[in-house]
Parts: C-alpha cells; structure tokens; sequence
C-alpha cells in the first residue's frame, strides 16, 4: 500500500485537498493510496536526527524548518516494504546548504542504514551530486540544480527493479542508473540525510512536502509530471459507470455512488 506523507494545508494545493488528508483516495497515480499528517497520532512514526527540524510556516503553507543547523527526519512505513527495491520518495521544498563530504538529501535505505540504500547525496569531496545503488555510485553530476535557497525545488528518488533508479527534478530527469537498492525487509526514508540519519552527512533546508510510495516506481511520464506539479497527487480520479436499458431491473445504491460519476445509458468507461 502506498503511502503519502505530508504537512498540514498548503498554499498550493487544489481546493478541498486538505479534507483528504486523513482518509482513503484514489490519486493521480495509484489507487487507495493512504493519507496522512506528518504529525498525526497514530500514524508513521518519525524520528529526528541531529538538531530536530522545527515546524512552522513559509511560502507553500507548513513545513520542516532545518535551515538553522544540520538535521532531519527518517521514519519506516507500515506496512513495511517486503524484500522490494521498488519504492518513490517525492520531496518540496528549498535546499540551502550542505554539511560537506557525502552530504546527503533523499535516502530510502533498508532499516539498519546498510550501504547498499538508494540514495541522491553528495560525492565524497563535496563537488558533484551521486545516485547510489546497490553496490556503489549508479551515476553522477557536477550540475546542481538543487541548491536555491529562494526558490523551491520538487525532486524525486524513484527506484524499480524493471528501470533502474533515477533522480528528477522539477520536471526533468536528472540523474539515471539501471541498478536499484538494495531488496529489503524494513525500510528508512530519511530526508534531508543518508543512510546513516547523521548530522555529520546532512543538507539544510525547509520540506513542505515529502510523500513515499513504498512499492511503487515511477515511470518517466509520471516522474515528469509528479515533479512539475507535485500537488497532482490530490486530484480524483473520476469513475464512470454504465447502465442499460434492457434486461432486469437494476437497484441502485445511493450511497455506493457518492464520488463517482453516473452517465447516461449507451457511454462507455473513462
């Protein structure tokens, strides 16, 4: 089951948005998906690192706040991932520094931060950007198109046993590699870190967004569109049902059909 992981209202997000948060949806990209506030009780448990990020409230509504020291946040998703190198970490917000060597940003590791994690941190000399995969560095670039404290950026970590892993931002792939991470019983998310979840290896900056899809990769159409307009996700998807003319009587069920769209006799599925 996927699940999406968000702050409070946004100044972004589409009209009536925020009275889903809490409640089951059919997304742009998946059915059913699970959604939740980062602090409701109850739900994924996240857990701080270095100096905890505080929340308050910036230019796309609330958000994580790590722009005065270096610290973030991890958590593992429940359900966890089963033995699967195939999961999605979207992020929104600003980046504005890095701590050095190995800074990371965007990690979706196994539990006990092995090495083998998929993660898009810096090199070890702090002059490129990597994409680790099982078994080393998948690829790299000394463009950094992430580094803006004034503007926000949309990026995702995207993985999948059937493409490879690969890295987008706003709208354009940036980073791509045929390996994924590594198949894992338990997962760490860690944003704004690596694998490790270390002050020492960190990025500074605000998140107003971050939602992970624990076993779904994303294919290049979605991953364009999911990192220009982030707030997709909140859109229904409509459901179209047919009724015909002959034959017995049908019931209908009033309560069944609330959200779904009931159309004339004769059109077909959309």
């Amino acid at each position: 089951m996927p699940q999406i992981i968000l702050g409070q209202p946004h100044a972004f997000q589409p009209y009536g948005a925020t009275e889903l948060i809490d409640g089951y949806w059919g997304v742009g990209m998946n059915d059913c998906a699970i959604l939740t506030r980062s602090i409701k009780p109850g739900g994924p448990t996240w857990t701080t690192f270095g100096t905890a990020p505080p929340e308050n409230f910036g230019p796309s509504g609330r958000q994580l706040d790590a722009r005065a020291a270096f610290g973030g946040v991890y958590y593992s998703p429940t359900p966890t991932v089963n033995a699967n190198a195939t999961q999605s970490l979207l992020f929104y917000g600003t980046v504005t520094a890095y701590s050095g060597n190995f800074a990371g940003f965007l990690t979706m590791a196994d539990a006990t931060g092995a090495n083998n994690s998929n993660s898009f941190q810096r090199n070890g000399t702090n002059t490129e950007w990597n994409l680790y995969v099982s078994g080393g560095v998948g690829a790299s670039s000394a463009t950094d198109p992430v580094l803006n404290a004034a503007r926000p950026v949309c990026v995702l970590l995207t993985s999948s046993t059937h493409w490879g892993s690969s890295v987008w931002v706003n709208g354009a792939k940036f980073l791509s590699a045929a390996g994924t991470g590594a198949a894992v019983t338990g997962c760490r998310v860690v944003v704004f870190g690596e694998r490790t979840a270390s002050a020492s290896f960190a990025s500074k900056g605000t998140c107003a967004l971050r939602a992970h899809w624990n076993s779904r990769g994303m294919t290049d159409a979605e991953a364009h569109a999911l990192t220009k307009n982030p707030w997709r996700i909140f859109q229904p998807r409509l459901r179209r049902y047919a009724f015909g003319v002959a034959g017995a009587a049908a019931t209908f069920n009033a309560a069944w059909a609330m959200g779904n769209s009931v159309i004339q006799p004769g059109t077909t599925n959309a």
